[in-house]
């Protein structure tokens, strides 16, 4: 009896291995496009998946996975290549640890498909936002480097993000600056940015962060609820910043060396095409 629970237990990872080599290359895309298709509730995103390709032991790799919304790309993952979790292939239970090029950066993940949800945890290392599709969608000019790590949860029995956290920052910018509610946001002053984004409930996110230039240092706090942005930045300037009078200008508040800009709009008027507006099949 021994020797028989002793030889299936040495032929249990060939069989495995044969029914992830066998398992249809079809229902694997479809699998993988149905669960990234549902991430952002209550609109339709899509998923395609190119040129799939399983190995041995366990592995994968995948020409490109994006994400578009009405035809328009929003994310592009290229050379992605990973593993499956062997024990996974006999049950619903699905984890999948990828990696991949995205905007000239690298993106590691490990993916947790159960029936009742998805658990996404990840981590981005030097993404170019301005190779970022949804860059030129949300109408952001000027250049990045993304770094950071976060988590996602999406519950699958109503397509609902249950959970969003992300830590990162961003070095190198060079971006313009940008108008919400006609209140000027000025960008432009800074070069690097540490900042927090979190899911405090549902369809309420709340992000802080400070930003860094020279002579120039920017606390922000930024709420969205759906579609409404409100928030302010704090600016403080050391003695001899040449640029007060540009921060004076546009400032609710100014004082010595401390400058008060809130704002408030609707994040819709900040892309470019309504590509996130309500659509019939939504």
């Amino acid at each position: 009896m021994i020797k028989k629970i002793l030889i299936g237990i040495l032929f249990l990872p060939v069989v495995l291995e044969a029914s992830w080599y066998f398992l249809p290359n079809q229902w694997v895309e479809q699998k993988i496009e149905s669960t990234l298709g549902s991430i952002i509730a209550h609109r339709r995103i899509t998923a395609d998946i190119h040129s799939l390709k399983k190995g041995l032991p366990f592995r994968f790799s995948v020409e490109n996975i994006s994400l578009t919304r009405q035809d328009h790309p929003l994310i592009s993952m290229e050379e992605v290549s990973g593993s499956i979790n062997p024990l996974s292939i006999l049950s619903s239970y699905i984890s999948i640890n990828a990696r991949g090029e995205v905007s000239d950066g690298v993106l590691d993940s490990v993916m947790d498909i159960a029936p009742e949800g998805v658990l996404l945890n990840f981590h981005i290392e030097d993404l170019d936002i301005e190779r970022l599709p949804l860059s030129g969608l949300l109408g952001i000019n000027g250049r990045g480097k993304l770094r950071g790590r976060g988590s996602i949860y999406i519950s699958l029995y109503n397509r609902e993000l249950k959970r969003f956290n992300y830590v990162g920052s961003v070095e190198d910018i060079l971006l313009k600056d940008i108008s919400i509610g006609g209140d000027i946001i000025p960008l432009s002053l800074f070069e690097s940015s540490l900042f927090t984004v979190r899911l405090k409930r549902k369809d309420y996110f709340l992000m802080k962060g400070i930003l860094k230039g020279d002579g120039v240092t920017g606390f922000f706090n930024v709420k969205i609820e759906g579609f409404k942005l409100s928030g302010f930045i704090d600016i403080i300037t050391e003695e001899d910043y040449k640029k007060k009078e540009k921060l004076a200008r546009i400032s609710d508040f100014a004082g010595d060396n401390y400058y008060y800009i809130p704002f408030k709009g609707n994040i819709s008027k900040l892309f470019k095409k309504k590509i996130f507006y309500p659509q019939i099949g939504d």
